[in-house]
């Protein structure tokens, strides 16, 4: 595991001086090197602000021996942010401590970070730091002032990551929020970076009334790749349901039943009018983009975009 030299600061807090005055009993710069603290007691983690190649953060948790021998309930509780004393709300992740001498917490710096939850590892959601550790003890068997010393100590998960940038010039932002993107096969936010290991990844693009794309992209150790795409819209096409023995009129030309299936128009507004047996009806729809559209006949004629 690698991490990176004097860039992680933890500051080790009484429960009283953060309530109080957030003064320090003891700061330390970290090298990977644990910090002592007990049961009751915060722990502040502060990471430096330039982490957008970083994938996550792992919190690890030395439980010392005589704690799990004698089988003490115990949890770890991680605070955002806290004003003051820690409360429930700003609390976003609480975990039982395992029966074991380690325990790991894995904080995300990004969106789909992909990290795996184990028996001594748990994935905690997306947070900013600084964040505030603290371990208590579940029922009577271990108190506040027990003299046992735990030590956590910090490191960084993947941090040669690169990054990518899709451009979509013809789309305007509400149709940017509806384009799915698939790299490698796995979706991924439709906004802003996205932050992926080193290599060699296919991008697969999809919105609903336009053609799909692919692209290949390389991406690199600690840089953005940009890339540009512009989606073709797609043919417009229109399928009618209606019962056998319908006679269907789009804009006044006789829709044979052959092109019900798919039927390529234009966009705008169309009339269509279904006539079956001595019942008519008609109405006007609009087609906007392309893609695929239906109309039926129902007690009265729905339109809707597939």
């Amino acid at each position: 595991m690698k991490f990176l030299n004097g860039l992680l600061l933890l500051i080790f807090l009484t429960p009283a001086l953060f309530a109080q005055s957030h003064q320090t009993e003891k700061t330390a710069v970290l090298d990977g090197e644990p910090i002592e603290f007990h049961l009751g007691e915060l722990v502040k983690l502060q990471v430096p602000l330039q982490t957008r190649f970083t994938k996550a953060v792992e919190i690890e948790i030395q439980v010392p021996r005589e704690i799990f021998d004698r089988h003490a309930n115990l949890a770890v509780s991680l605070y955002q942010n806290p004003e003051g004393a820690p409360t429930t709300e700003e609390r976003i992740a609480w975990e039982v401590l395992p029966i074991a001498s380690h325990f790991y917490l894995d904080v995300p710096l990004i969106a789909n970070a992909h990290l795996l939850a184990s028996v001594d590892t748990a994935v905690v959601k997306r947070a900013t730091f600084p964040l505030f550790l603290s371990i208590q003890a579940l029922d009577s068997s271990g108190e506040t002032h027990d003299p046992a010393v735990f030590h956590v100590s910090c490191h960084w998960l993947s941090t040669n990551l690169g990054g990518f940038l899709l451009r979509t010039p013809n789309l305007s932002p509400e149709l940017r929020q509806q384009l799915k993107i698939l790299i490698n096969g796995h979706k991924e936010t439709s906004e802003g970076v996205i932050y992926l290991d080193p290599g060699v990844y296919t991008v697969h693009l999809s919105l609903p009334g336009y053609k799909s794309q692919n692209l290949n992209m390389a991406v690199r150790p600690a840089k953005i790749t940009e890339l540009s795409a512009v989606l073709a819209e797609d043919t417009p096409y229109v399928t009618f349901e209606a019962p056998t023995g319908t006679q269907i009129l789009l804009d006044g030309k006789l829709v044979p039943p052959s092109a019900w299936n798919s039927l390529a128009v234009s966009k705008g507004i169309h009339t269509v009018q279904f006539t079956i047996g001595g019942y008519q009806v008609a109405d006007n729809f609009e087609i906007t983009r392309g893609g695929r559209h239906k109309v039926s006949l129902q007690m009265q004629i729905a339109f809707e975009e597939e």
